[in-house]
């Protein structure tokens, strides 16, 4: 297909699909109980003064523990051998990558919405004994793929469309290409880095205030300020590309109202948009050299900027901002923290 062939299918998948997603919200809305009912004659909405959430009852007393076994099934007698050897490492994938877990947001994802989907794929970059990467699992859910329209059974569509929000770096890592996202001619590992050292040069007083505007504009800020505005002057506008997300994915975030002024300075957030928009990387910080300056590090409750100053130990220090009483910005941490949840690159 040419490039405008493929255009216009995925302008008629997604206008198909549209009218399914535009139910998410109020279906997000019923499973979290927020008590919203719309007045038959007037169409305001109004809070209910008492309910029961028997919607979210009904769900999660159907959600299970027990995961799936996965079945390759042979289309010709030959293939015996392949299809057992591919159940088997679909299993053992499931295991690896915490197949409760995506089973559990697969269960729920499904009792909400009617629908979901599994995408397993061989990913190179992983690491394993036989040095040719391993399998990959991803859940998508409601709205994150477009089928071709009038199709009632997934097998007989000739495309999909899996829609994803992606770095500039794993892009690249796909499929080659180099797309300089804000085209000053710095790489963006660089970028990120200078950026937060020249935001923090500015002295920011440390209060969690919010702002009609949302990125802070009066000298104040907090954490994930550091992140937003060293990607900012990097060419990525971190406001509209976690809205964008959570709309877009309401089942990989709680969240009972998207608020863009507040949501992209919520350390919560950016976990779940870091995770599959970013590189992900070890978070043993004994493997020193896989730390570079301008990487991301995400803690339980707290978010940073990897320096390129590093300790005796070859140990990076970070660029953050976590209370009034910080003495500096950029600090020796990382191998005090035992609360590293994320380690993750925008570009490579």
């Amino acid at each position: 297909m040419t490039f405008d062939e493929i255009v216009t299918k995925y302008t008629m998948s997604k206008s198909s699909a549209d009218i399914e997603i535009a139910k998410i919200p109020r279906r997000q809305s019923l499973y979290k109980g927020e008590g919203k009912i719309k007045n038959k004659k007037t169409g305001v909405e109004v809070q209910a003064e008492c309910h029961q959430n028997i919607t979210f009852e009904l769900i999660e007393s159907q959600i299970s523990n027990t995961v799936p076994e996965p079945i390759v099934t042979p289309l010709m007698a030959e293939d015996a051998q392949r299809a057992l050897q591919a159940t088997y490492y679909l299993s053992q994938a499931m295991k690896m990558q915490d197949g409760i877990a995506i089973n559990d947001k697969a269960e729920r994802g499904v009792l909400k919405n009617g629908y979901g989907w599994y995408l397993i794929e061989w990913d190179q970059s992983k690491a394993s004994n036989s040095g040719f990467g391993g399998l990959k699992l991803t859940y998508y859910p409601a709205g994150s793929v477009y089928v071709q329209p009038g199709i009632t059974d997934f097998k007989d569509a000739e495309y999909v469309f899996l829609k994803n929000i992606a770095t500039c770096a794993s892009i690249k890592r796909l499929y080659g290409v180099d797309i300089p996202p804000d085209g000053d001619g710095v790489d963006d590992q660089t970028d990120v880095l200078d950026n937060a050292l020249a935001y923090v040069d500015t002295r920011p007083k440390y209060k969690s205030r919010y702002y009609q505007t949302g990125y802070p504009d009066d000298g104040y800020g907090v954490c994930t300020d550091v992140v937003a505005f060293a990607l900012k002057n990097a060419g990525y506008d971190l406001q509209a590309l976690v809205d964008a997300d959570i709309r877009e994915h309401p089942q990989w975030y709680d969240i009972q109202q998207p608020d863009a002024n507040i949501d992209f300075r919520r350390v919560r957030n950016l976990k779940v948009f870091f995770s599959h928009t970013a590189v992900a990387l070890t978070t043993e910080v004994s493997e020193t050299e896989e730390w570079q300056g301008g990487d991301l590090v995400i803690f339980e409750k707290h978010i940073g900027i990897v320096s390129d100053r590093r300790n005796k130990n070859g140990v990076p220090y970070i660029i953050h901002h976590n209370d009034p009483w910080q003495a500096a910005y950029e600090q020796d941490i990382l191998e005090k923290r035992t609360d590293i949840v994320g380690h993750y690159r925008i570009s490579e």
